[in-house]
């Protein structure tokens, strides 16, 4: 960077700037995080509890773009704040991750993976859904089992329906969940330790812009007919209002994950310095004995070298007192 001229105002506005980049990256680090961890937690679980994974390929990609495309977007472009400027320097060895960032990150983690756990395990009798049984895998239309379960072969085949949309709609609830927990996390990112996370939400258009155009690709989503593609389907208005407000969630518990005290850096810092220094203690003493021996050695052999010193000069000056010596002689 080039300044353009010597004003002190300059040089200001360009470590406010610089501050406020490296906020927004920090920002968009913990938001990220947050996503990542959920998602892959969320599949795994439920892979392992249930078989099956409630997000699907399409899900997760659109999950990304959320987060990559769309959130790089809205966090990367909030204005730089005057606060910023009261914060002490980053150093060069500064870890990125802050303490701060970690405890926002493992309170939404912690608060969407047990939610989404419920959901996945018990969200058939939540949302009075009947669960699919697997009695109509395998089953021919003439068999024994089919006509104990059902008068005739249609209503059988009706039955498998059901529970095939019942766990679709599950699914579509708890896909809908998620996105929401990110949408509104989305916004307590804006703040990683202030209360009010829409301060100065007006100053930056393009982050309100692209919180409703997600909202609202979301809704496009489930409720068109790209749903087939998407493997979701419609659900009712109160399940929306569910899906919405427990994802509204997301920002008192952030409030409230913001009164839990963390060390600052420089107490995170002094504290790795004390354990460094605790490790690092009785190799030091060794190296410190294996250095003074060797101190020792030395001044030994430069004793001895003096005195090597010291006879040559006297033989020198032995020769050079005889008459026709020479240097060569010598």
């Amino acid at each position: 960077m080039v300044l353009a001229d010597d004003n002190f105002a300059t040089i200001v506005t360009i470590v406010r700037w610089g501050r406020s980049v490296y906020a927004n990256i920090q920002k968009f680090v913990q938001f990220q995080l947050t996503v990542n961890l959920v998602a892959l937690s969320l599949n795994f679980i439920a892979a392992v509890g249930t078989g099956t994974a409630p997000l699907t390929t399409v899900q997760l990609l659109w999950v990304n773009l959320i987060m990559d495309t769309m959130g790089a977007l809205a966090l990367g472009t909030e204005p730089p704040r005057e606060e910023l400027m009261k914060q002490k320097p980053y150093g060069r060895d500064t870890s990125l991750i802050t303490s701060v960032m970690w405890r926002n990150i493992i309170v939404q983690s912690v608060f969407q993976l047990v939610l989404l756990v419920i959901y996945t395990f018990e969200g058939y009798s939540i949302f009075n859904l009947e669960e699919r049984d697997g009695k109509c895998e395998g089953v021919g239309q003439d068999s024994d089992v089919a006509k104990a379960l059902c008068t005739d072969w249609h209503e059988f085949d009706e039955h498998e329906k059901h529970e095939d949309h019942d766990t679709l709609v599950l699914h579509t609830i708890i896909f809908n969940t998620f996105v929401f927990c990110q949408i509104f996390n989305e916004i307590n990112a804006r703040h990683m330790e202030r209360i009010n996370v829409f301060e100065g939400i007006q100053n930056n258009l393009l982050f309100v812009f692209i919180i409703v155009i997600t909202a609202g690709m979301q809704v496009v989503l489930i409720e068109t007919p790209a749903s087939n593609f998407a493997g979701t389907t419609s659900i009712s208005t109160g399940r929306w209002l569910i899906c919405v407000g427990v994802g509204a969630l997301s920002i008192p518990l952030a409030a409230l994950g913001k009164l839990i005290p963390v060390p600052d850096g420089d107490t995170m810092r002094r504290l790795e310095e004390s354990y460094l220094r605790k490790i690092m203690r009785a190799p030091a003493t060794d190296m410190v004995e294996k250095l003074e021996l060797v101190e020792t050695q030395l001044k030994a052999e430069r004793s001895k070298v003096e005195e090597l010193a010291a006879e040559v000069s006297a033989l020198k000056a032995k020769y050079e007192g005889q008459p026709g010596a020479s240097s060569n002689q010598i």
